[in-house]
């Protein structure tokens, strides 16, 4: 039980990292030169042909420590992050409940 509670203590704040799995070596590494343009914790992310897609998610103002919901988007090439068109609203696990569709 002690190992679940620091577990989900150690993940309570917006990351900008980017991590991949590898099956091969069954475990998770940090991919260098990825960083997100915007922290996020909860967010989407799609893979659309060879691109990955961060959409939404929470975050926190510094000055404040308040969460809330992001309507940014960035989409990542293998090289940067880049912004995209915005969301009409914040959305934080869009995808859970299907309200949210990208087009190629």
């Amino acid at each position: 039980m002690k190992d679940k509670m620091n577990e989900k203590q150690m993940y309570t704040h917006p990351l900008k990292s980017v991590e991949m799995y590898s099956p091969k070596l069954q475990c998770w590494e940090v991919l260098p030169n990825s960083a997100m343009n915007v922290p996020r914790q909860f967010l989407n992310v799609v893979r659309l042909g060879n691109k990955l897609y961060a959409l939404g998610g929470f975050s926190t103002e510094e000055s404040e420590r308040a969460s809330f919901a992001l309507k940014t988007c960035e989409v990542f090439d293998g090289h940067t992050w880049t912004y995209i068109a915005p969301m009409n609203f914040g959305r934080a696990k869009a995808c859970k409940d299907h309200s949210l569709m990208l087009e190629s």
